[in-house]
C-alpha cells in the first residue's frame, strides 16, 4: 500500500509509512453500505488511517480534510487509494461545472473559484461513462461533450486521462504542479493544524522505538515507561539476531562477554547514506544518571558506574527497512556495587543514540536522560538485570538428554 502511494506522491516530496497495521473483529458496519461506524472509530491523530472493508457500495470514499478514508479490498492497488488521499489532502475533482477558459482575462475565467481550484488542471468531464472515447493506451480523448455551461472540452492530454483526481479507468499516476503546490500547503497551513504531527521534514528519519505505541512522534507522548525499548535487547550468546528476545545476563567472569542487540529503523522514503553511527552506552541502574557525564565515563565509591559500550556504522537501510547492530559488553559483577552499598546492585542500563548528519536530534538534550529520550526518537533506553553465577562455590551437574523422541526438543534455561 506505502509501496504504491509513495510511487505517485514520492516524487514531489510527500512520503508515506506504516507505522501500524490492525484487523477489526467484525463483521458489523464494516461490509455492505454503511461506513459510518468505520469514520467514527476513535482517532489518535498521528497518521492516515485506511480502512480496507472486504465489500463496499464504492470503490472507495474519502472525507474531504479528514485522515481517514476507505478503499474497498479489490480496488487497494488501483489509483482509487491515490485520488481518495488526495482529497484527504485537499483536492477536489476537475469535473464540476469549471468554465473550458483557461485565459484569466477571458470574462469566463472562474478556475481558481470552481471545479478542483487549481488553475493548471484543465475542465475535464467524469470520464467513467464516456471512456469509449479514450484510447486504449489513455493518451488521447475523442469526444465532443460539453460541460454544464455547454461548452466543449477541448485541450485534453494524457495528463487529464490519467489525472489523480479525475473519475476514470485510466490508470491515476498524475498531479499538476498546482495540485502539488495545494497538498503541499494543506499539509503546512491547514487551519485545523491536523497534519502537524504527520509532518517530517527530515531527508531520512533513523530511529528505534520506545515501546509498541511508539510511533516516532517527537516527542513521545504515548509511551508509559520509557526505559523499556522493544528495539534493544540483551543475550548470553551471540544469538539475538534469530532471538530477538531479553534474558537476565549472567555474570560469570571478567573475561566471558555478553551480547547486546540494538534495532535501528529507516521510517523515511528514500534510504539512508550508509555513513550513520550507533552508540552504545551502559549505565549502573539506581543511580542519578545525568547525560552526558555518568554514560561516557564516571565512577562512584571508586567503582565505573557507565561508559561508552562502543560505536558501530550503520548501513544503508532501505525505505522502511531496518538493521540490527550486535555490541559486545563485559558486564560488572553486581556482587562487588552490593558489597559497596550501592542501591539495586543488579541494575544495570543501556543507552544507544544514533549520530547522523541527515537527522540531527529534534530537541537540545539535557542532563534527564529519560528525557532526551522521549523527546528525541533518535535515543531508546533499556534496563536490564545482571546476576552473578561466576564459577565460585559449589559445583554441581545435570545432565539432559533426549531419550525416545524422533523429533529435536529444545531447553531453555530458566
Amino acid at each position: 500500500m506505502t509501496e504504491f502511494l509513495n510511487s505517485v506522491y514520492g516524487e514531489f516530496n510527500i512520503c508515506f509509512n506504516l507505522i501500524k497495521f490492525d484487523h477489526i473483529i467484525s463483521d458489523e458496519g464494516y461490509d455492505g453500505d454503511d461506513i459510518t461506524n468505520l469514520f467514527n472509530t476513535l482517532y489518535d491523530g498521528i497518521a492516515l488511517q485506511i480502512f480496507v472493508p472486504n465489500d463496499y457500495q464504492y470503490r472507495g470514499q474519502a472525507r474531504f480534510y479528514e485522515l481517514k478514508n476507505v478503499v474497498r479490498k479489490d480496488q487497494i492497488d488501483t489509483g482509487i487509494l491515490n485520488h481518495d488521499v488526495g482529497h484527504n489532502l485537499g483536492l477536489r475533482h476537475p469535473f464540476i461545472c469549471e468554465r473550458v477558459t483557461r485565459d484569466p482575462s477571458n470574462p469566463n475565467y472562474n478556475a481558481d473559484v470552481a471545479g478542483d481550484y487549481v488553475i493548471d488542471t484543465n475542465a475535464a468531464p467524469n470520464f467513467y461513462p464516456i471512456m469509449n472515447y479514450v484510447s486504449e493506451d489513455c493518451k488521447t480523448y475523442s469526444g465532443n461533450l460539453t460541460n454544464c455551461h455547454g461548452e466543449q472540452y477541448t485541450n485534453l492530454t494524457e495528463s487529464d486521462l490519467k489525472n489523480v483526481m479525475t473519475w476514470t479507468f485510466c490508470p491515476r499516476i498524475i498531479f499538476t504542479t498546482g495540485q502539488k503546490i495545494t497538498i503541499h500547503e494543506t499539509l503546512q497551513n491547514c487551519s485545523s493544524k491536523l497534519f502537524n504531527n504527520t509532518i517530517n521534514e527530515n531527508a531520512i528519519d533513523l530511529t528505534s522505538k520506545n515501546s509498541d505505541l511508539d510511533y516516532s512522534i517527537e516527542p513521545d507522548n504515548q509511551t508509559g515507561v520509557i526505559w523499556e525499548s522493544p528495539d534493544i535487547w540483551v543475550r548470553n550468546q551471540s544469538d539475538g539476531f534469530i532471538i530477538q528476545e531479553d534474558e537476565v545476563l549472567k555474570f560469570v567472569s571478567n573475561q566471558t562477554a555478553v551480547y547486546v542487540y540494538v534495532k535501528v529503523r529507516n521510517i523515511f522514503c528514500d534510504a539512508s547514506s550508509g555513513e550513520d553511527e550507533l552508540k552504545l552506552y551502559w549505565a549502573k541502574g539506581g543511580l542519578s544518571q545525568d547525560w552526558p557525564t555518568v554514560w561516557e565515563g564516571a565512577t562512584a565509591n571508586g567503582l565505573q558506574i557507565g561508559n561508552n559500550v562502543g560505536t558501530k556504522n550503520i548501513p544503508s537501510i532501505s525505505a522502511g527497512g531496518h538493521t540490527i547492530l550486535e555490541f559486545e559488553w563485559q558486564p560488572v559483577n553486581p556482587d562487588i556495587y552490593e558489597d559497596a552499598g550501592f542501591k539495586k546492585p543488579w541494575m544495570f542500563c543501556f543507552l544507544s543514540r544514533i549520530v547522523s548528519q541527515d537527522d540531527p536530534m529534534s530537541y537540545p538534550e539535557i542532563a534527564n536522560v529519560a528525557e532526551n529520550t522521549r523527546n528525541n526518537n533518535i535515543i531508546a533506553y533499556k534496563n536490564t538485570t545482571v546476576e552473578n553465577i561466576g564459577l565460585s562455590g559449589e559445583l554441581g551437574s545435570i545432565f539432559v538428554g533426549n531419550f525416545n523422541e524422533n523429533e529435536m526438543k529444545r531447553i531453555e534455561e530458566k
